[in-house]
C-alpha cells in the first residue's frame, strides 16, 4: 500500500500557531555545537534531558538537563572524562535516580566504547562504565527489562568489523556486561532502535546488507541473546530502519527507502505481528526531496506519531540541510491529520520522540543555532505537544549551562530583566566581542565588550546575547 501525504495541509498548518499549557519549544545552548539526544518524563516535575556539549576544551561533554513542565531549565551537569562524550538515552528510575548511555572514547584505550553511567534524582555521578571491543563502538537506542537489566544497541566498526557490525549489549543496574551479541554480514550492519515486545523478547531495527546492497532490517531477540527471527526486506528498494515501537503485541517501525525509479529518499513504514507477519506497508514518495522517518511513537488511542526529516524545497523556507516535522498517522499506517514543522536555517534531526503522561508527545532534537542566519553550529532542543495537538509554533532560547558551570570562562550579565543598561562582568584582561539576537535570530545590536552596554533603544522582548572570547562563547537569555 502507498501513502501521500496532503501536502496542502501540511503547508497550510505552518501558517498557524496553537498553543496550550502544556505545550512548548525550547532551544537550550551554551557552546557553538550542542546536542539534544535522549529525553525522560519525571511524572508531575518536568523532563530530563542528555546530550553533548562542547564546553570542554578539546572535545565534548556528555550532559543531564533537567527542565521543568513548561521547558524551564532547572539544572544541567556534566560527565565523561577529557576528550568527547555522548549521552543518548536516559532512563528515569523514581526510587534510584538516572541511567544514562551514550558513548565516549576517553577511557580506556581511548577508543569509542559505549559509556554508561548512573546518578542520583539530583545528578550526582553514583557510577560510570564503558563497554565495548578492541573496534570502535557508537550506541544509538537503549530500553530497560522488567527485571531492571538495560539493552543497548548500535554500531561497532574496526579492524574485526566488516564495514559496521550490529552491536547489542545487556548490562545489569551495576554497570556490568552480561552478554553481548554482534551481527555482521559483508556490508554494514547497523542496530538504531529498540524496543520491549514481552517479558521475555525484544524488537530490534536497523540495516543490514544481503550482498546486493542495504536493506531495512528487524529481528526478535530472546532476552538471552538468542535470535527468534530476523528478516531483511528487499521488496521496497533499499533503505533502513531507523525506529521500533511496540503496541498490543504488533510492531510498528519506520524509516526511509529509495524506491528502483527513483534516487530520493523516501518514507516508509510497516506493521508486523509479534511472530513477524506483516500486515501492512507503506512507502510516500511524493516530495520533491529526501524525506525519511526517523522516530516513531504507537499511541495508547490507535495513533501513530512520527517525525519525518526532509530537505524537500516545497516544505519550507530553510535552504540547507533537512528540516524536522511532527506528523500523526493511525495504526494502520493512513495519515490522520495536521502535521508542524519544528526547524531552522541548517541541519534540524529529532533523535527520540517519547508519548507523556498528559496524553502528548515529547521530542528532542540538534537544531540550528540560528534559526533564520547560515551558521555552523548546533543547539540542543525540546517540543511538547499537549494531548489535542496544542503546540508552539516558535521557540524560546534557554541556557543550556548556567554560567558558573562554564569551568574554562566565568561572566557574569546583569541586571535580567534590563532596562537601560547591562552589566558585564568579565575574568581579568578578557577582551571580546557580543553580539543580540531577537527571538527570530535577528542581531539587533553588537559591538566590542565593555563593562556597560547601552541598550535602551531595544524594545521589549525576549532576547539572546552572545560573549565572544577568542574560540570560546557564552551565550545567555536576557528579557527586557
Amino acid at each position: 500500500m502507498e501513502v501521500r501525504l496532503i501536502i496542502g495541509m501540511l503547508l497550510v498548518c505552518n501558517s498557524f500557531f496553537f498553543w496550550g499549557q502544556d505545550a512548548f519549544y525550547k532551544v537550550y545552548s551554551a557552546s557553538t555545537f550542542d546536542e539534544g539526544f535522549g529525553i525522560t518524563e519525571i511524572p508531575g516535575d518536568g523532563y530530563a534531558v542528555v546530550g553533548s556539549t562542547a564546553v570542554a576544551e578539546g572535545g565534548a561533554k556528555a550532559y543531564i538537563m533537567r527542565i521543568n513542565a513548561l521547558g524551564e531549565q532547572l539544572w544541567t551537569k556534566t560527565y565523561g572524562g577529557d576528550l568527547s562524550d555522548a549521552a543518548r538515552r536516559i532512563i528515569y528510575d523514581p526510587s534510584e535516580g538516572f541511567y544514562v548511555f551514550g558513548y565516549s572514547n576517553s577511557f580506556g584505550d581511548h577508543h569509542f566504547d559505549f559509556y554508561a553511567f548512573k546518578t542520583d534524582l539530583d545528578g550526582e555521578l553514583i557510577w560510570e562504565n564503558t563497554i565495548g571491543t578492541s573496534d570502535w563502538e557508537r550506541l544509538w537506542d537503549a530500553v530497560r527489562l522488567d527485571n531492571g537489566d538495560f539493552i543497548l544497541v548500535g554500531e561497532t566498526a574496526g579492524a574485526n568489523s566488516l564495514q559496521e557490525d550490529m552491536f547489542v549489549v545487556r548490562m545489569d543496574a551495576n554497570g556490568n556486561e552480561l552478554w553481548n551479541m554482534i551481527v555482521q554480514t559483508p556490508g554494514a550492519d547497523i542496530a538504531y532502535g529498540v524496543a520491549v515486545l514481552n517479558d521475555t523478547t525484544l524488537v530490534i531495527a536497523g540495516e543490514s546488507n544481503n550482498g546486493t546492497g542495504q536493506f531495512p532490517t528487524l529481528m526478535s531477540v530472546h532476552i538471552d541473546g538468542s535470535i527468534n527471527w530476523e528478516d531483511t526486506y528487499i521488496d521496497q528498494g533499499h533503505g533502513f530502519f531507523r525506529d521500533v515501537d511496540v503496541l498490543d503485541d504488533f510492531i510498528y517501525v519506520a524509516g526511509g527507502v529509495t524506491v528502483p525509479t527513483e534516487e530520493k529518499l523516501s518514507m516508509h513504514m510497516r506493521r508486523f505481528s509479534a511472530e513477524g507477519m506483516q500486515t501492512h506497508s507503506a512507502v510516500d514518495n511524493s516530495f520533491d526531496g529526501d524525506a525519511y522517518f526517523c522516530n516513531i511513537q504507537a499511541s495508547a488511542i490507535d495513533r501513530l506519531h512520527l517525525i519525518m526529516l526532509s530537505d524537500a524545497p516545497i516544505l519550507g523556507p530553510f535552504p540547507y540541510g533537512k528540516d524536522q516535522f511532527f506528523l500523526r498517522y493511525n495504526i494502520f499506517l493512513d495519515w490522520f491529520g495536521i502535521s508542524q514543522g519544528y526547524s531552522g536555517y541548517n541541519e534540524d534531526h529529532a533523535h527520540q520522540l517519547i508519548p507523556t503522561s498528559d496524553g502528548g508527545v515529547a521530542f528532542v532534537s540538534s537544531v540550528s543555532d540560528r534559526r533564520n542566519v547560515e551558521s555552523f553550529g548546533s543547539s540542543a532542543a525540546v517540543v511538547k505537544i499537549g494531548e489535542n495537538y496544542e503546540w508552539e509554533m516558535w521557540y524560546e532560547e534557554e541556557g543550556l549551562l548556567t554560567v558558573n558551570e562554564l569551568n574554562h570562562i566565568h561572566v557574569k550579565v546583569f541586571p535580567n530583566p534590563f532596562r537601560e543598561l547591562l552589566h558585564i562582568e568579565l575574568p581579568n584582561g578578557s577582551i571580546g566581542n557580543y553580539s543580540i539576537m531577537d527571538i527570530s535570530g535577528k542581531v539587533v545590536q553588537m559591538g566590542e565588550i565593555n563593562s556597560t552596554i547601552f541598550v535602551g533603544d531595544l524594545p521589549p522582548g525576549s532576547y539572546l546575547i552572545e560573549l565572544a572570547f577568542g574560540m570560546e562563547l557564552v551565550r545567555l537569555r536576557l528579557v527586557k
